[in-house]
């Protein structure tokens, strides 16, 4: 073909940082290192299915099927030795509703972005939902010490509510929104139906709205109704979720920071005094008696 130049591609004894073209060869004998192909930008597919903890190799992407997950967590631990500039990583392939992986250093000294966290001791963070994925670049060889170069974490957020009126609600007390509740939306598989809760399955920031509505009677002239959500191993303040409002419905929505991994979140209504005394209900509806969340990550 007129115009056309030809270029004849060599290999090298070997490759190296500093190169920009980098072709991986099959053959064992003659291709790079894993190591090396990490510095050029590549991570070798590495497909598992383990039922136990994975301790990552540099230019290596584990890419995990969590789904037979069983018994408990599992941790991806990053390498204790890596040089500038090499890189590991996970893709979580099939997730998991009930276990996660839990990303840890090797040692207590590594730091990840910079922060000296424990992360040996500590989980970094957590991975379980479809996929997921994280690599990491390292940036002090010496203990190492790594970056976050690819977060792909994706946020929790989910929506349950009151699927049928609940009855028998007395006046005076705080009573739990525990009837016959449904899921509107669950990303990452924190509904939980059974104890009437959301599970915020990873530690960090929520973004929290809830209310719950009245139904059948009101409430008295001169009473007030009020929504809160608790947790029962704490983590979230009752005291700070008091909106106070004269008739039907009382909502409320906040930034809520550091919640711990596991924490489980209850609603509760209260009336002050319903018209005519006796007991009333609250009602149905996805946009009337509520609990929604969302994760903010970083």
């Amino acid at each position: 073909m007129a115009n056309e130049a030809i270029y004849e591609l060599t290999q090298e004894a070997a490759l190296n940082a500093a190169d920009r073209f980098p072709v991986q060869q099959t053959d064992a004998a003659t291709r790079a290192t894993s190591a090396t192909f990490a510095l050029l930008g590549g991570l070798e597919n590495n497909e598992i299915s383990t039922n136990g903890n994975v301790t990552a190799v540099v230019g290596v992407l584990d890419v995990w099927d969590i789904s037979g997950f069983t018994a408990s967590d599992k941790t991806w631990t990053l390498p204790s030795s890596a040089q500038v500039g090499e890189r590991c990583g996970f893709h979580i392939e099939t997730g998991d509703d009930e276990f996660e992986v839990d990303i840890h250093t090797a040692d207590d000294t590594d730091q990840i972005n910079g922060v000296d966290g424990n992360y040996s001791t500590n989980a970094w963070s957590k991975a379980f939902i479809t996929g997921e994925n994280v690599i990491f670049r390292c940036v002090n060889a010496t203990n190492p010490d790594w970056i976050v170069e690819h977060d792909g974490r994706i946020p929790c957020r989910g929506k349950i509510f009151l699927n049928a009126e609940q009855t028998g609600i007395a006046s005076g007390s705080f009573v739990a929104v525990d009837g016959t509740l449904a899921t509107a939306f669950d990303v990452g598989d924190l509904a939980d139906l059974t104890n009437d809760q959301m599970v915020l399955r990873r530690a960090g920031d929520y973004f929290i709205a809830f209310a719950v509505t009245t139904t059948t009677k009101n409430v008295a002239a001169d009473g007030f109704t009020r929504s809160q959500v608790t947790s029962g191993g704490g983590g979230i303040s009752p005291a700070v979720f008091v909106p106070v409002v004269a008739q039907g419905a009382a909502a409320f929505f906040s930034e809520v920071p550091d919640v711990a991994a596991g924490t489980g979140i209850t609603l509760d209504g209260f009336v002050s005094a319903w018209e005519g005394g006796g007991t009333g209900s609250w009602i149905a509806g996805a946009n009337l008696t509520f609990v929604l969340v969302e994760e903010r990550l970083p």
